[in-house]
């Protein structure tokens, strides 16, 4: 047997190993928040033929997925043993592992590596996994409220599209920009005793205005432009809403973007016709 190299000191290397500190819980919180970038992830899940999350939903996904991230660390859940996707950020979660580096790299800012659970999707506990499930969502309305529907809900395939009508259009001029009164339904769904609104929000535009409005949550975003309008945003502008910088699209809801009570709506307008 081989003796060890005399000019190696081996108790001195195991100790100066040692004593490199773990990242703390508030440190990887902060940096899972703050410094994570997540902008390549999106645009693998985009010109991916297979991805798994739907096109319109990408943005949404993303950002629902830094949350689980978040989750798992605060909640320690690094060996999959508390928490649990829906099948949404399943697909993405999945999607990020695949850039090994860039999932290596965001690890090195952890307290420990969050792992995968390869047979969480098809395994016959479903039982637990739902359990898990039920505990992510717990954790999620303790820490932000409501969870958006369209990317949580365990019954929707992450393949699902979209329906024909709720293509994004908010592209395209709104067409009802020519300052009129409110449609009659949303005037007399207003005037309502039994449905009344139920969410008090901010839309703060780009160009230094901040809008109170009180709406329904079952109202699409696109409704919530037309209250934008009527209440004092420019009609001669282009708008495009965000929530944490994530774009709004028009055809959901805003249960579906996870929009809730007290929230700030970030709008960006330009004049129409603009081009970027």
């Amino acid at each position: 047997m081989g003796s060890r190299p005399s000019n190696f000191d081996w108790d001195a290397a195991g100790a100066e190993t040692a004593t490199i500190p773990l990242p703390s819980i508030n440190a990887a919180i902060a940096f899972l928040e703050h410094e994570l970038n997540l902008a390549q992830l999106a645009v693998n899940l985009r010109h991916d033929p297979h991805a798994s999350v739907h096109e319109a939903d990408i943005d949404l996904a993303v950002r629902e997925y830094r949350r689980f991230l978040i989750l798992k660390v605060v909640h320690n859940d690094a060996q999959a043993l508390l928490l649990s996707p829906s099948p949404v950020i399943d697909a993405v979660w999945h999607a990020h592992i695949l850039d090994t580096r860039a999932y290596a790299a965001m690890n090195e800012h952890l307290p420990s590596p969050i792992h995968y659970e390869p047979k969480g999707d098809w395994d016959a506990d479903t039982p637990n996994r739902a359990r898990r499930l039920k505990n992510t969502l717990t954790c999620y309305r303790a820490r932000w409220g409501e969870p958006p529907a369209l990317i949580w809900l365990e019954r929707r395939a992450a393949r699902e599209p979209p329906e024909p009508e709720e293509a994004d259009v908010s592209s395209s001029p709104p067409p009802y920009l020519a300052t009129s009164p409110l449609p009659p339904h949303r005037r007399s769904r207003s005037r309502s005793k039994t449905r009344p609104p139920t969410l008090s929000l901010s839309i703060s535009d780009s160009r230094g205005n901040d809008i109170k409005v009180t709406v329904d949550p079952n109202d699409t975003v696109r409704q919530l432009k037309v209250e934008y309008h009527r209440l004092g945003g420019s009609a001669a502008y282009e708008t495009t809403f965000a929530l944490d910088h994530v774009k709004l699209n028009d055809a959901r809801t805003l249960t579906e973007c996870g929009i809730t009570n007290g929230d700030v709506i970030e709008a960006s307008i330009r004049p129409l016709g603009a081009f970027d």
